[in-house]
């Protein structure tokens, strides 16, 4: 044995380490491998481990096997259970030629499942369902320096500092056939092989195998099911396609280490030389990320979002991407980072998150208005107070991915919108005196409103007063400047606007996203609403098309041109809740469900776009938005805006269907939509039952009152069960009464009403 050095590159910035109560970062982390485990030390150092399948004299590894899984998931998101399956009936090695085929029928499978014990060990077994032969590789992942050898029952590796241990039941035929140190497992339809893993500073005179690891497997696979956040009835699947999915995306920065999230493990940028992937990130992908992340695991969220807050260049650009090598500095990506982040701390109350990315989000809101060498601001070439998508020609890299090579200035700028091919761009032209396309852009600006608005409430929540008037004024400027210039009395719709004043004679979906910041009133929401409903422009069996229907591009049905993409739904959803249209809100979050369970249920496939004439999926096979679409749907029974206010309940059409195990910072909830009712329990003890489907909004349970605001839409009862006491006044708008009751019965009418209810005590009071 040999003691080697780390050596390790020199890190490009700083990047958050995950705080965690382990020593080690331990997961399926390698992005070529999902059929493997590596194992990081905070100290930077460590081991890995994949699989290898051979059938038919053909072998699989790698990143091949991406084309050959079968199910992802389940997957805790903190290694103490994980599962995935390859098939290996499909063709080997044919890429993005492999048949997508109905993952509802039998096939050949290898299951991989494994979970961690405590801080340093892991347990797992390897199930076959054919004759193939394994192959266990332990390496080298990323950058880290490690030997292996082999002893006389078990593998040892040696880092500077640590030492690892594997052994298995069978035992592994050493193999030296290849450049890999690798243990050969030849085996039958039917068999297992069951392995343990331990990471020590010190070293061990004995290795056993870990007895029971069938039972343990069992036992963590039963508890995890049992407290994740799930569904049952209609859609139940529904939580398990977004968590699966996101938590198997999830991945390192060894440098650091840290844990981050992804655009898809197929997203991940190699190396200059074109030898290494290690890392990537992308703005609004890890964003919206972190918010799917949060369903089950805030923890890995957050570490999400700091990793890409960290992404900062000193000009405050949080870029379209950065790797380990390279990145964006000419540009940026939709900047929604405040609107996510301010929605995170409304659920979970985690003021330090704020504290640590407000310097961050301020920094990147200003980016967009600093002045930069040409004159002007950034990206308000025209110097009108309205913005532009642009990308700063002084700042261009001198390594770019091959997707990136001659890039013109106003491709570069459509990429910077997230729409990379949108027909709103199409003939625009990009100013080289400004770096900004010569368009003022509805959707910039409306998020860069939104932006503003957010912050506004950040720094209140913060103390930060001066900086809340700032971001105040940045916001209601903006609002202002849309509604005089860009809309379109005629239409009822938001357009861009040309720098001849002329509004663009395009309408996207991202037109639509007014209605998130609160740009229009609610008459022109109305009108706006009557646009998105209408079937010649947006609605139909299958929304939202990027681009209206009697557009010319939306017969492309490719990339952004008239296809489906999650993040175009789910901001407008966002929309829809925050001027009360539930009803549309429930429509456009049941065929936002049906599209992607659709792909989910017969192809285990988590898809970065559909088709909006047939339906069917396009893209990456697991990119990491897919689920948002998902997600639409879990937020139909429990929502939190970026006010705190709490949305619960669905004027809801469809079978009974129920949520459990969904937490925020005071409570857990199990909440049951139905055609006939809804039900409200909570961990406190406190149930609310209505007898036909309602909205609760702003629900604030204090220990001696109760509030909310009720819609509903018809004649219903509400009763409200386990409040603390037997005497309570009731109001009901402006009206009140007495009740000696402990459960309050609320008659109420088709409208709105403000409730309270005051506990009395003895005294009167």
């Amino acid at each position: 044995m040999r003691k080697i050095l780390l050596i390790l590159s020199l890190f490009a910035f700083n990047i958050v380490v995950l705080l965690s109560d382990s020593d080690y970062f331990i997961g399926a982390y390698d992005p070529q491998h999902w059929a493997g485990i590596t194992f990081s030390s905070k100290d930077k150092q460590g081991f890995g481990i994949f699989l290898e399948i051979e059938k038919n004299n053909e072998t699989v590894s790698g990143h091949d096997i991406y084309y050959l899984i079968k199910d992802v998931g389940p997957n805790s998101g903190d290694g103490k259970y994980s599962r995935i399956v390859v098939d290996t009936s499909l063709p080997f090695k044919k890429g993005n030629d492999t048949p997508i085929l109905d993952k509802s029928k039998p096939s050949d499978n290898v299951v991989f499942e494994w979970s961690r014990i405590g801080d340093n060990k892991v347990v797992g077994v390897i199930k076959v369902e054919s004759n193939v032969t394994i192959y266990i590789n332990f390496y080298e992942p990323w950058d880290y320096k490690n030997i292996f050898d082999y002893e006389k029952n078990y593998i040892f590796g040696r880092s500077d500092d640590y030492n690892f241990y594997f052994i298995s039941k069978p035992g592994g035929k050493r193999d030296d056939s290849k450049m890999n140190f690798r243990l050969k497992y030849k085996v039958k339809k039917g068999d297992s092989i069951f392995f343990s893993i331990e990471i020590t500073k010190k070293m061990k005179e004995k290795v056993k195998l870990v007895s029971n690891i069938k039972k343990i497997l069992k036992n963590n696979r039963e508890y995890y099911n049992q407290h994740r956040v799930r569904i049952s009835g209609e859609n139940e699947s529904l939580v398990e396609s977004i968590v699966n999915n996101i938590n198997w995306i999830v991945s390192i920065q060894p440098e650091v280490p840290a844990i981050y999230t992804p655009a898809g493990r197929h997203l991940i940028l190699p190396s200059p030389d074109n030898k290494k992937k290690q890392w990537t990130i992308f703005e609004w992908d890890s964003f919206f990320n972190a918010f799917e992340l949060s369903l089950e695991s805030y923890k890995l969220a957050k570490s999400t979002l700091k990793a890409v807050l960290k992404t900062q260049y000193e000009n405050g650009n949080i870029p379209n991407w950065r790797s380990r090598w390279a990145g964006t500095l000419d540009r940026s990506q939709p900047p929604i980072g405040s609107f996510i982040i301010l929605r995170l701390y409304r659920r979970f109350k985690d003021r330090s998150l704020l504290e640590f990315a407000y310097p961050y989000l301020k920094n990147y809101n200003f980016f967009w208005t600093d002045k930069v060498s040409t004159g002007n601001s950034r990206r308000d070439g025209n110097d009108n107070g309205l913005l532009e998508w642009g990308s700063d020609k002084d700042l261009l890299q001198h390594w770019v991915p091959k997707w990136e090579l001659n890039a013109d200035g106003r491709k570069r700028a459509a990429w910077e919108s997230g729409q990379n091919d949108l027909p709103n761009f199409d003939n625009i032209k990009y100013n080289e005196s400004t770096w900004t396309l010569e368009l003022d852009c509805v959707d910039l600006n409306s998020l860069f409103a939104l932006d503003n608005e957010c912050l506004a409430i950040i720094a209140e929540i913060l103390g930060n007063h001066n900086d809340e008037e700032v971001f105040t004024k940045r916001y209601l400027r903006t609002k202002l400047l849309m509604n005089d210039k860009m809309w379109d009395e005629k239409q009822g719709i938001y357009r861009d606007l040309e720098w001849k004043g002329k509004l663009s004679p395009k309408i996207a979906a991202s037109n639509f996203y007014p209605l998130i910041a609160g740009i229009p009133d609610k008459k022109k929401a109305k009108r706006m609403l009557k646009n998105l409903m209408d079937t010649e422009l947006f609605w139909g069996d299958y929304v939202i098309p990027t681009i209206n229907k009697k557009d010319p591009a939306y017969k492309d049905q490719q990339y952004w041109r008239g296809t489906i993409h999650p993040p175009i739904n789910y901001l407008i959803y966002q929309g829809l809740l925050r001027y009360d249209f539930f009803k549309e809100a429930a429509e456009l979050s049941k065929k936002s469900v049906k599209l992607f369970l659709n792909i989910w249920k017969k192809y285990k496939l988590c898809r970065g776009n559909y088709n909006s004439k047939t339906g069917e999926a396009g893209g990456n096979r697991y990119q990491s938005w897919g689920p948002l679409l998902a997600l639409i749907g879990v937020e139909e029974f429990i929502n939190w805006d970026i006010y705190g206010k709490v949305k619960i309940g669905s004027f809801y059409k469809g079978k009974t269907s129920v949520l459990k195990n969904i937490k925020d910072y005071s409570n857990s909830y199990t909440i049951t939509l139905s055609e006939e009712a809804l039900k409200v329990v909570l961990s406190k003890g406190i149930s609310i039952i209505s007898s036909s489907p309602i909205i609760i909004k702003d629900l604030k349970i204090r220990k001696r009152s109760c509030e909310m605001i009720i819609l509903t839409d018809r004649k219903t009862r509400v009763t409200i069960n386990g409040l603390q006491g037997n005497k309570f006044s009731v109001y009901i708008n402006s009206n009140s009464y007495i009740t000696k009751r402990s459960e309050i019965t609320l008659n109420l009418i088709k409208g709105e009403f403000k409730i309270t209810i005051r506990r009395i005590n003895i005294e009167g009071k």
